[in-house]
Order: structure tokens, then sequence, then C-alpha cells
């Protein structure tokens, strides 16, 4: 018998901080089940967004105006 549960996402968007980290690059893999879009931030260069369901976004989030972009 073949299980065709229909799996929802719990969340719109998620916020994944340090995303370019060790634990942020972990991270970023476990955290897409969860979430339609992965938002991906972090002061540091990171890779690009895989795919549609990820935004990266580079700012200081000290930085109120970078964070409010």
């Amino acid at each position: 018998m073949t299980n065709t549960r229909t799996v929802q996402t719990p969340f719109n968007r998620l916020l994944l901080t340090g995303a370019a980290g060790g634990l942020g690059k972990v991270l970023r893999e476990t955290l897409k089940p969860y979430a339609k879009v992965l938002r991906l931030s972090d002061i540091a260069p990171m890779a690009c967004a895989a795919d549609s369901h990820e935004e990266t976004i580079v700012c200081d989030l000290a930085d109120k105006q970078a964070v409010h972009q």
C-alpha cells in the first residue's frame, strides 16, 4: 500500500541567522522541510540561494537600516 499523505510546511518563512557559518550550513539543509521559504542571513558572504525556496541576505543584524531593507 502506498502512502499518499500530503506534507505541509508548518511555516511560510523561516529566518536562519549565521547561515554562512559551520552550523548554519548544516541547519540550511535541515530546516528546508519546515518552511516554504528559508531566508538565510549573515554578515559574511555566503553561497547563493540553492533554489526558489531560499533567499540570501548579507547584512549586519545590528544595523537597523540594513535589516529593514
